[in-house]
C-alpha cells in the first residue's frame, strides 16, 4: 500500500500571515501534493511563504520533503518543491547539487 504525502496551506497558521504581506489570501485553501509518492518522504516537514516568482501578484510556496529520494537519488537525500501560491501547480523541484545519503536536502526551507 502506498501513502500520499502532502500538505495543507491552511493547516500552517503562520503562512498565511506570511502570504497575506506578500498578497492577497486567498479564500479556499489549496492543496500541495508531492510529485514523489515516496513513502516516509517527509513531504511538508518545512513549508515556507517565498515571494512572488509568477508576476501573477501572490506569494508563492516552498515545501521541504527532508528525506525524498525519487528515482536513484541517494536515500534520504531530501528535496525543496516550489508551488504557485494561486493555483498549487508544482513550478520547481529543487535537489542538492551534492547529493549524499542522508544529506536531508530540504529540511529547513
Amino acid at each position: 500500500m502506498t501513502r500520499k504525502s502532502f500538505a495543507r496551506i491552511f493547516s500552517v497558521s503562520f503562512l498565511f500571515a506570511f502570504l497575506s504581506a506578500l498578497g492577497p489570501v486567498q479564500a479556499d485553501p489549496i492543496e500541495l501534493a508531492s510529485p514523489n509518492e515516496d513513502v516516509d518522504g517527509d513531504f511538508g516537514w518545512y513549508v515556507s511563504g517565498v515571494p512572488d516568482l509568477t508576476g501573477d501578484g501572490r506569494g508563492d510556496v516552498i515545501v521541504g520533503a527532508r528525506s525524498d529520494n525519487p528515482g536513484g537519488s541517494p536515500t534520504d537525500a531530501g528535496r525543496a518543491y516550489v508551488y504557485d501560491g494561486a493555483t498549487g501547480a508544482l513550478l520547481h523541484s529543487l535537489a542538492s547539487p551534492n547529493e549524499e545519503v542522508g544529506g536531508r536536502f530540504g529540511q529547513s526551507v
